[in-house]
């Protein structure tokens, strides 16, 4: 049986291993915070067309998630900033040269595949205010183009089924991409009469 002394000095090394596993975490969580504000950023610029402004953003959220690399293999702590990055990423490919439309792929972008179709899933709202800021600018044949894409990202992944343990909240991001979709349908339609 251990006496009170070597107990408390357990409770005092667990205690010490504790609080730099949370140092390790709140410097994940801040590099986490700011990839993704860089990846917001990013995406206003290229709605207003910035687009060099936005690939230098696009630049630091992955340096970012480069050194949450270096710290930690965990996945689900990687997740939310590397969706965030695929979405600025393949809007920024899909906006920045009108006739091309490419998209990169998981592997290009260095992230996970659950985090690529996430990240695809919300490419589909940004789409959306594309079409909608196409429509006010009178490029009809541009927002078509861009409600093309948006169908090709849903059709391409209407048939994923897994279970939250495995993507979390893509079935969500479905639903809400076939909502958006059939609205910017409506709207094309609604602008083109």
């Amino acid at each position: 049986m251990r006496g009170s002394t070597d107990m408390k000095e357990e409770i005092e090394s667990i205690e010490a291993e504790l609080e730099k596993k949370q140092r390790v975490l709140d410097k994940i969580n801040e590099l986490s915070r700011d990839s993704i504000r860089y990846c917001a950023k990013a995406i206003n610029m290229m709605h207003n067309r910035k687009f060099d402004e936005a690939a230098s953003l696009l630049a630091r959220s992955k340096a970012l998630i480069s050194d949450i690399k270096r710290i930690t293999s965990d996945g689900n702590l990687l997740l939310m900033p590397s969706q965030e990055f695929a979405e600025a990423s393949v809007l920024y490919d899909i906006t920045k040269d009108a006739e091309q439309h490419s998209m990169p792929s998981y592997k290009e972008l260095g992230i996970s595949p659950e985090a690529y179709l996430l990240g695809i899933m919300d490419v589909v709202g940004e789409l959306k205010r594309e079409i909608l800021d196409s429509l006010r600018a009178g490029e009809v044949e541009r927002a078509k183009s861009h409600l093309t894409l948006m169908e090709g990202i849903y059709d391409a992944t209407r048939a994923i089924r897994f279970p939250e343990s495995v993507l979390p909240g893509f079935r969500k991001k479905q639903d809400v991409a076939r909502i958006q979709l059939e609205n910017a349908g409506s709207d094309i339609l609604r602008f083109t009469k």
